[in-house]
């Protein structure tokens, strides 16, 4: 009998999707992104997201398998806020399987990205089970509370 630790590891890399390719990978990477659209409370739906990478507002980033890029294993989308004092990476939307697999190579990506385009920190949206993922390092300074009226 073997199981999921007796599995060869697994080498994941994350790559930016040009705005050209996005339609030609959405179906395979939307299902990864609706679930964390589902838990925005109306403020996006997956077709926002979609139109969002289109227009070159946001980008897809997608986490596949090294030796088979059709096996994704995840995929997120990024944003640039310019804000008074500092420009951010905003992390909005992400989701996959097998996630401790890839998040340190995401997270490593992300930063290098936010880096590269002068941004002086990153922000990540999401469920608390994100900040086991991402470990330590990254500040949990503030909740979100939603009330619907």
């Amino acid at each position: 009998m073997t199981g999921y630790a007796d599995r060869e590891p697994v080498k994941t890399e994350v790559l930016p999707v040009s705005r050209g390719d996005i339609l030609h990978i959405w179906e395979a990477v939307r299902g990864y992104l609706q679930g964390a659209t589902d838990r925005s409370h109306g403020r996006m739906t997956i077709d926002d997201v979609l139109l969002e990478l289109l227009t070159g507002d946001s980008v897809l980033w997608v986490i596949f398998n090294t030796d088979d890029m059709y096996d994704i294993y995840g995929a997120a989308t990024t944003r640039i806020v310019q804000y008074p004092n500092a420009k951010v990476v905003c992390g909005d939307f992400c989701g996959g399987r097998e996630v401790m697999i890839w998040s340190k190579e995401l997270e490593d990506t992300i930063i290098a990205y936010a880096k590269h385009v002068g941004a002086r920190q990153v922000e990540l949206y999401g469920r608390r089970g994100w900040a086991r993922a991402f470990g330590p390092g990254w500040d949990t300074s503030v909740v979100m509370m939603t009330k619907r009226i």
